[in-house]
């Protein structure tokens, strides 16, 4: 027998005969202080990895941990233990830069990937089902409303429009193509002014981090956006033609409910054309 399955075997008689057994604080203190500022080198990282993934590849290890979390949890004292943990730790940059770096190598790799689907193939979501009390919705709506928030996102947003890769993948995935509405300026387009304005709202043509309906394309900067009565509604116009000025477009908006009158439509087009 080789020295380190004997010295496995002297430590799990000793963690067997010492089961049950809560250690001093003194002693946890003590223990807590030595090892304080020192660095498991690479070999012992690999050993521990090992034997994790041994002792998770066992199902009884794993349904054990399991009822011991939960239960851990449904403790309101250790709950808020572990809460607090959470939300100080969530604000500490390093921590956050730390995490960050080691879920983006994760799920960079095509191994981990494939691994993580067919771990979750056939898992249902742990709320479907479970209806969304009003509390809950308030806290939700009030995180995700922020302002930092939403500043957040809009940044965000606006980098990927400006990724031509991303641009692609929208316009494969969502087949756009203009809705009746559209069809219609479309249509009073072709017929007053043949060949000389194309429909941009599939992605094809992005200014600005944003997707114009209509763009003129017989040598003037004119762009005319239709603003859907629903979905637009609180819309500002002169904010939407902010957003194309600065490349020197200026901007025409016409309203879903304006098309109830074409005479209308034609005479808006007309002026807007011969500025």
């Amino acid at each position: 027998m080789q020295i380190a399955d004997k010295e496995l075997n002297r430590r799990m008689k000793i963690s067997k005969a010492m089961k049950g057994r809560k250690r001093a604080a003194e002693h946890i203190a003590k223990t807590v202080a030595g090892n304080r500022g020192k660095k498991r080198t690479p070999e012992q990282n690999e050993a521990n990895r090992k034997r994790a993934i041994e002792q998770f590849s066992n199902p009884e290890i794993r349904d054990r941990l399991r009822i011991k979390a939960i239960d851990q949890w449904k403790d309101p004292a250790k709950r808020e233990i572990m809460l607090n943990k959470i939300r100080e730790n969530s604000h500490k940059k390093e921590i956050r830069s730390k995490i960050k770096a080691t879920v983006t190598a994760l799920w960079a790799s095509p191994e981990y990937r494939e691994r993580q689907s067919k771990a979750h193939k056939g898992m249902k979501a742990w709320n479907k089902g479970i209806p969304m009390t009003e509390q809950y919705r308030k806290n939700m709506m009030a995180a995700v409303n922020q302002p930092h928030v939403l500043e957040k996102k809009r940044r965000k947003s606006k980098a990927l429009w400006l990724n031509d890769e991303y641009i692609k993948k929208i316009q494969k995935a969502y087949h756009c193509k203009p809705n009746k509405p559209e069809t219609m300026v479309l249509e009073i387009l072709d017929r007053i002014y043949p060949g000389e304005w194309k429909y941009t709202g599939d992605f094809s043509f992005i200014i600005n981090g944003k997707s114009p309906d209509f763009i003129n394309i017989n040598g003037q900067k004119k762009i005319i956006e239709l603003f859907g009565d629903y979905w637009h509604r609180g819309e500002n116009e002169k904010e939407r033609a902010d957003v194309f000025k600065p490349f020197g477009y200026e901007t025409l908006v016409i309203w879903e409910r304006e098309l109830k009158n074409v005479d209308t439509v034609i005479n808006k087009l007309e002026r807007f054309c011969k500025q």
